[in-house]
């Protein structure tokens, strides 16, 4: 599948007029070239990505939340990959680009693309995973779809974010490039062809199980926890899954799809059980935001103890889920959001992932903020307070830990079973 979204902010040039037009002069040259395709190809575009429902904080890409969980959610099981062309956009004087891929199709991208990019040797062009929750390919992913996506380097520093998002100024007379233009076309017409040519989905399961054991807190988690363990059988039976995987794609293989359906549900539930949202909508591993409070958490404690509150405050407590928000709001438009945060996320791309409730800080940081630079403050109760709270953090991270193992010995026998 390759798809693009056809709503967008005023003129919308670059977002996402033109990864529209990408796809579709895509598809004319698929057409024109007489190319003969091994698998269907399907060309979607989808509507409500920029917006699509009230009162949540998941308010776009609820076109593509539809179509692929409600509408056709049959696509998945039979879907190679994903193509997004939202991103990448051909703003005259900007050379560094990349691509977001799921962590299973990085190493495959990176190759997939060298040809092409050779040829461009006045930009630069990285692949970076895993992808955001910021574009349509979110819910595909998600559903078992992996996704290569034209992304930013680091988008909230990007010429295109400061200047033109969601603008009058996303216009083509900005300054169009077309030579990026042509650049993208080609990168993402090589894809194409390369993953039709692929006889099973390139994917590297060994990555994710890597990236899952660099997220785990050592000093966190005892030594002689079984998830360690699980995850070194989990590892070297990814490796054995994505050798196997990579010598289909050397030699070929009788019955390509049922292969790729078995692929296909491993995948997903790496996706349903690996994915979990920061308050921020990052994408992290389920075990990873109670590390982080926890953290925070300690440090906050340890300079209350000695009697610096100004660093507690400054430091410390807007790490902690979403209490940045309480700096800046009153408390009545804290709890509303948090509530749309979390609470109202059913029947959106977001539902369930925000793990644990939000570890409400708020009085204690409207505390701090009242003595703020009052050096004989009594910081008992908020000691006490905090000290709940980390043990809340603590209790999480033993849960999120036992699920991580339970799921790591199941997903293990699955994929020693390919």
């Amino acid at each position: 599948m390759i798809i693009a979204h056809y709503d967008g902010y005023f003129h919308s040039a670059f977002d996402d007029a033109s990864g529209a037009a990408t796809v579709m002069g895509i598809a004319k040259a698929v057409i024109d070239s007489g190319y003969k395709p091994e698998k269907t190809i399907r060309f979607v575009f989808h509507g409500a990505e920029e917006w699509g429902k009230s009162n949540v904080e998941y308010d776009w890409a609820k076109g593509a939340y539809e179509q692929i969980t409600n509408i056709h959610p049959e696509w998945a099981e039979d879907a190679f990959a994903l193509l997004n062309i939202d991103g990448m956009y051909a703003i005259a004087g900007q050379k560094d680009f990349a691509l977001a891929t799921v962590t299973e199709l990085r190493d495959y991208t990176e190759n997939a693309i060298s040809n092409v990019i050779k040829n461009y040797p006045e930009y630069s062009v990285i692949v970076k995973s895993p992808t955001s929750t910021g574009t349509e390919d979110f819910s595909y992913s998600q559903a078992g779809v992996p996704a290569i996506v034209a992304s930013d380097v680091e988008f909230e520093n990007s010429n295109y974010d400061q200047n033109i998002y969601h603008s009058t100024m996303d216009s083509k007379l900005y300054g169009f490039n077309p030579e990026v233009f042509k650049m993208v076309h080609e990168i993402f017409t090589a894809l194409l062809f390369d993953l039709d040519n692929t006889a099973v989905r390139p994917m590297n399961f060994t990555a994710e199980i890597n990236a899952l054991e660099e997220s785990l807190d050592t000093e966190m988690i005892p030594a002689d926890s079984e998830i360690f363990v699980s995850l070194e059988k989990a590892k070297e039976a990814a490796e054995k899954l994505d050798a196997k995987t990579a010598q289909y794609n050397k030699d070929g293989i009788e019955n390509s799809a049922e292969y790729n359906k078995k692929l296909y549900e491993i995948f997903k539930e790496m996706r349903q059980n690996l994915v979990s949202f920061t308050w921020k909508t990052e994408i992290i591993f389920p075990t990873e935001q109670s590390q982080n409070n926890i953290a925070a958490l300690e440090d906050a404690i340890s300079a209350l103890k000695d009697g610096n509150g100004d660093y507690a405050y400054d430091e410390c407590l807007s790490g902690v889920d979403y209490n940045w928000y309480a700096y800046e709001f009153e408390k009545e438009a804290f709890d509303f959001q948090t509530k749309r945060m979390r609470d109202n996320a059913v029947g959106t791309w977001g539902e369930g992932l925000i793990l644990n409730p939000d570890e409400n800080l708020y009085d204690v940081i409207a505390f701090l903020k009242e003595n703020y630079g009052n050096e004989n403050t009594d910081y008992t109760e908020v000691i006490s307070t905090l000290e709940k709270a980390l043990e809340n953090q603590k209790n999480y991270l033993n849960t999120a830990v036992e699920k991580e193992n339970t799921f790591l010995k199941s997903i293990t026998e699955k994929m020693n079973e390919i």
